[in-house]
């Protein structure tokens, strides 16, 4: 019986996890076209897939007879950080502006909390960093062919730095989210064993270096 239980707590450890690697690999790339501004969808689409994935850590916490929760040292600048948005609020010119800032604040610690209660091995590291480094590729790719002129860019297919939006509607955080990825991936390049997962990633830096020089980064 012990065996079976472990069995399907471990099932849903692994659909947690799928989950994990699907945000990753997907909330970069959410892109609505109609919407002026693209974090309005990346938005929603977070509040919305990290909702569901903590409601379904919850049952399964209470599926689990050792229901336990790993708090890093991080939580508490974390905590400390929205008791001081709450006080913003005293003196807030627009309130409902700090109140969504301060959610947008509680779910990227929820993303982080769920990355420590759900990743425990050096493999499954590995997954999550190629999730995101394969949702920044696709980010690149599109950036690109707006520089070429080949898909519409913020200047129609005018071939030219100022067309680069990509997924993010602004080049600058296609900039920025490229420009974080690099130390991870450069890691990976070093620790991975697969040749050809090393040659994937290295074709994945060098589309990301090719950007980032009409970018401007």
């Amino acid at each position: 019986i012990q065996n079976k239980n472990w069995q399907f707590e471990f099932g849903l450890r692994e659909v947690r996890l799928t989950l994990l690697l699907g945000f990753a690999l997907t909330m970069p790339l959410v892109i609505y076209l109609g919407n002026t501004e693209y974090g309005y969808t990346k938005t929603i689409y977070t509040f919305v897939y990290i909702s569901f994935l903590t409601l379904f850590w919850l049952v399964e916490l209470f599926l689990n007879e050792e229901k336990t929760a790993s708090f890093t040292q991080l939580s508490l600048p974390a905590g400390l950080l929205l008791i001081s948005g709450l006080l913003s609020l005293i003196n807030a010119t627009s309130k409902g502006v700090v109140l969504q800032s301060l959610a947008l604040l509680v779910y990227f610690y929820l993303i982080y909390f769920l990355i420590v209660n759900t990743i425990r091995t050096k493999k499954e590291i590995i997954y999550f960093l190629v999730a995101l480094t394969t949702s920044g590729f696709g980010a690149t790719l599109y950036g690109t062919l707006q520089y070429l002129g080949v898909l519409r860019g913020a200047h129609g297919f005018a071939a030219r730095p100022g067309s680069i939006i990509s997924v993010m509607g602004n080049q600058n955080y296609l900039g920025g989210f490229v420009s974080y990825l690099f130390i991870p991936i450069v890691a990976l390049v070093l620790l991975v064993d697969s040749k050809v997962l090393k040659s994937y990633l290295i074709v994945c830096l060098g589309l990301f270096f090719l950007l980032l020089f009409p970018i401007g980064a």
